[in-house]
């Protein structure tokens, strides 16, 4: 918006907060909103139950580099030390099949555990480092700024999350608008996502520009916002990039089976 590229494509766009994902998508389908921004796992969960939705932009992928913006944590002395170390543990997400709480599960078997063994809580990620230092909880998937924040503070990285359990590449965020939508406005669907990728390049482009914003947009401190790691921005929305993250969800019966990438991006 402030670099004017959604009026250069002649929209006028009015930004309104979800404070939980998976009301989102309800929300585009019943036209309240003309397009939703969720993490991958909550779009692909929808689109599994036959939803018509479809995603028109990609806002960031699993890095190429091994860099994450999501980590599975535990307090410094824990006898816990990698993923596999959490069977038959407590391990809070911040929301149950949300896509930290897939990349754990998927984390854990690579390591050689089983994620069926861990008790998976969900819990808002401010709370999380609370509930380590109580003990009420073994573990934590931490996502940015609080992730660099225990770092930072001495606890223990068990292993990333998603540079650990997906392929380089994967989408984990993105935009998506409802087929209906498409059909009455291509034209808006199309500049909309003109727009956004201009925005998203800028961002891949310039770390400052994406901390400046949490800044004044996300009212996020000024050294939490210089210092945490970012996610790795692209415009590349590929089929084969949601399909991997499919893949492990219906592996762990999140969803009953694949996606077709192909078949939920709007081209």
């Amino acid at each position: 918006m402030e670099q004017g590229y959604f009026e250069q494509y002649g929209l006028d766009v009015e930004v309104q907060i979800a404070q939980n994902a998976a009301a989102v998508a309800p929300s585009v389908l019943n036209g309240q909103l003309q397009f939703g921004f969720a993490a991958a796992s909550p779009f692909i969960g929808a689109v599994s139950r036959g939803l018509p939705l479809y995603a028109v932009a990609n806002s960031s992928s699993n890095s190429v580099d091994g860099s994450d913006e999501t980590g599975l944590v535990a307090v410094a002395d824990s006898p816990l030390e990698r993923p596999r170390d959490l069977v038959g543990k407590t391990v809070a997400v911040n929301g149950l099949s949300a896509l930290p709480h897939v990349a754990a599960m998927e984390a854990i078997e690579r390591d050689g555990g089983d994620p069926d063994t861990v008790t998976f809580v969900a819990m808002p990620f401010p709370d999380m480092i609370g509930a380590l230092r109580q003990g009420r909880i073994d573990a934590a998937a931490l996502a940015e700024p609080f992730y660099s924040r225990s770092l930072d503070a001495g606890y223990q990285q068990l292993s990333t999350l998603y540079a650990t359990a997906f392929e380089p590449g994967s989408t984990t965020t993105l935009y998506f608008t409802a087929g209906p939508f498409i059909e009455t406005n291509p034209e808006v669907v199309e500049n909309f996502t003109n727009a956004i990728e201009l925005a998203i390049a800028d961002a891949a482009r310039d770390d400052q520009l994406v901390r400046d914003v949490l800044v004044e947009y996300g009212n996020m401190d000024p050294q939490a916002a210089q210092t945490m790691g970012l996610p790795h921005y692209s415009t590349e929305l590929t089929p084969h990039g949601l399909e991997q993250i499919s893949d492990v969800m219906a592996k762990f019966d999140i969803i009953t089976e694949p996606i077709e990438g192909s078949e939920v991006i709007y081209p």
